[in-house]
């Protein structure tokens, strides 16, 4: 198997993951609905939430991560090491730079995020990025 096949299972396990949720949270207000009277009005709403759910998290959820995880962007001057290290993984990969992100954080700590390389940031806290 090579590495677009495990990009083809992961996008189809994706999919299906998110299709599962939809018609698990699409159920739930189907049901709160049958007891509440109108079920009809909660399977729609049921249906918008989920979906906005799911579009929400698979096209923000870097964002979201790096939100909440207080990350600030790294810069080149303060971080070089860690700059360096990662533009240099980067190149011999024949991938685009990601996006860095440092977290104040005193346990030693890392994450990378994002639905495609295009798109990716990567973090670590403070401590790790000093000492790349």
């Amino acid at each position: 198997m090579n590495i677009y096949d495990q990009i083809s299972k992961n996008r189809l396990k994706t999919l299906l993951i998110m299709s599962v949720f939809v018609g698990i949270l699409t159920a739930a207000f189907y049901v709160i609905g049958k007891y509440m009277g109108n079920p009809e009005l909660y399977f729609i709403m049921g249906v918008g939430i989920s979906l906005l759910s799911s579009f929400g998290s698979y096209f923000y959820s870097d964002k979201i991560v790096l939100a909440m995880s207080g990350a600030k962007p790294a810069r080149k001057e303060e971080f070089f090491d860690f700059y360096t290290v990662t533009e240099n993984l980067s190149i011999a990969n024949g991938m685009p730079m990601p996006k860095l992100y440092v977290i104040n954080d005193p346990s030693p700590n890392a994450f990378a995020t994002g639905r495609n390389p295009q798109k990716r940031s990567c973090g670590c806290n403070h401590r790790t990025a000093t000492k790349a």
